[in-house]
């Protein structure tokens, strides 16, 4: 057992007894950067802990069963010999609870605003770490909000800068896969690297002997690797919510072509659609991002509003995503019945600004529906 490992499971069997808990906690989507800098930054603030009375521990952001759905942060954990078992999920610990006794602390990473979910945390948050646009909240906390191409570079080089060495090779695996996953093994293409995030991966890897070629390759591939999952399952592998305007919208990340989906399932409108009302949503938007010859992305709007979708359109449209429409997704007996269920109507697009992730899009649609009134 490495001391990252033996610190995780020390947390996992002490933190109650503790009297004041401060937990560093990753955005709802629980990807690669909000695992990893949530683990980290941690282990860090504990071991800098003088404070014998408190403690410093991660939660992931997901149940635990949610974890099987996420190949790639399995073999992270494996490279880095970190047992899962010793990680604490969301239903794993009651915030609600440790915030009703004064015993909670709040340090959020990969995200600046917590979850209209968990709004009732808000008034204990004491820190932020990210790298998406600044909401603007929490003014009163220490943020360090800088856009660029992982939290993990920002944990990572807030530990060197504190003048300490990453604790163990554990530390240092998990922050570069994370650095890896988020700027394409730092492509400039991909619209996110920046030179801090080659600084302190560069560090990382020479620092603690680390093959980046092995360890991106591999973690692609099991990032990619979603045979074993369900259509639902690749909804919510890695799905985020927002409410926006009045409306509440959810979006998927997927890494699956459309063609190649509907290949796996044939039925999958009828699963959107499922997902779609399962989560009691306004707008689901699924955000296709893989890669054939090249780079690309497509994007899936569903609502039961087609008017409402249309707008989003043309909306996007304006703001230089270069939608184009794809055709022939799946029929019905008339025109009118394409794209159809009995819970909504669905827009499929190739999306021709494939610097539009997730992160980039979020804000523009935020501006349509605060200015549209909806």
């Amino acid at each position: 057992m490495n001391i990252l490992d033996k610190y995780l499971s020390d947390s996992k069997l002490n933190f109650s007894s503790k009297s004041i808990i401060h937990i560093v906690i990753g955005n709802e989507a629980a990807d690669i950067d909000s695992i990893a800098s949530s683990i980290v930054y941690a282990f860090f603030k504990e071991s800098i802990n003088i404070e014998k009375e408190e403690i410093f521990i991660p939660v992931i952001n997901i149940p635990e069963d949610d974890l099987r759905l996420r190949n790639e942060a399995i073999y992270l954990f494996s490279q880095a010999e970190i047992n899962p078992q010793n990680l604490i999920f969301n239903d794993q610990i009651d915030l609600k609870d440790l915030a009703e006794k004064q015993k909670l602390k709040l340090i959020l990473v990969d995200h600046n605003k917590i979850s209209y979910k968990q709004e009732f945390l808000s008034d204990y948050i004491e820190e932020v770490i990210d790298h998406h646009s600044d909401e603007k909240t929490y003014n009163d906390v220490v943020k360090r909000i800088e856009k660029i191409g992982s939290t993990a570079t920002l944990v990572g080089e807030k530990i060197v800068n504190n003048g300490l060495f990453l604790l163990d090779k554990a530390s240092a695996t998990i922050l570069s896969g994370a650095i890896l996953l988020d700027t394409s093994n730092l492509s400039y293409r991909s619209g996110k690297t920046m030179e801090k995030d080659i600084k302190i991966l560069n560090y990382l890897i020479s620092e603690y002997k680390i093959n980046r070629t092995e360890l991106f390759k591999n973690l692609s591939t099991e990032k990619r690797n979603i045979s074993n999952l369900s259509s639902c399952d690749i909804l919510r592998k890695d799905y985020k919510e927002w409410i926006m305007g009045r409306k509440k919208t959810g979006f998927s990340s997927v890494s699956l072509s459309l063609k190649a989906w509907l290949k796996k399932d044939p039925s999958l409108l009828e699963e959107i659609s499922k997902y779609y009302i399962k989560n009691s949503l306004d707008i689901l938007f699924i955000m296709i991002a893989y890669a054939d010859t090249e780079f690309k992305r497509e994007l899936i709007l569903f609502g039961k509003d087609p008017s409402l979708l249309d707008n989003i359109y043309f909306y996007l449209q304006k703001s230089g995503g270069r939608l184009f429409p794809i055709e022939g997704i799946t029929k019905g007996e008339t025109d009118k019945e394409k794209n159809t269920s009995m819970n909504g109507v669905a827009r499929f697009y190739f999306l021709g600004e494939t610097l539009w992730s997730r992160k980039r899009l979020q804000p523009i649609l935020k501006t349509f529906f605060t200015s549209h009134n909806y």
